[in-house]
């Protein structure tokens, strides 16, 4: 099964660690996260890429769940194949 490599930009989530409510007012920026993998799953509600996809198995290695509603945009990667052995 052929698996695309996937650049993904998403809108990632932030947590203060302390923090008062007038601290809350203050405006932070969006900061915008680009992830790269191995696409091996894609539901109406989340995109899965894998850092590792063994060649021989189903084993996978590495595997972050981006929620779709936080997707900026998907761009595929040119992958040529392994490199030839011998």
């Amino acid at each position: 099964m052929r698996q695309p490599l996937l650049v993904v930009f998403w809108k990632d989530a932030w947590m203060d660690f302390e923090v008062s409510r007038s601290d809350l007012s203050s405006a932070k920026e969006v900061k915008v996260m680009r992830t790269v993998g191995w696409l091996v799953r894609r539901t109406d509600e989340v995109i899965s890429l894998a850092a590792e996809v063994n060649v021989d198995d189903d084993l996978l290695r590495g595997v972050t769940h981006i929620p779709r509603s936080l997707v900026v945009k998907e761009e595929e990667v040119k992958y040529v194949g392994p490199p030839s052995q011998g």
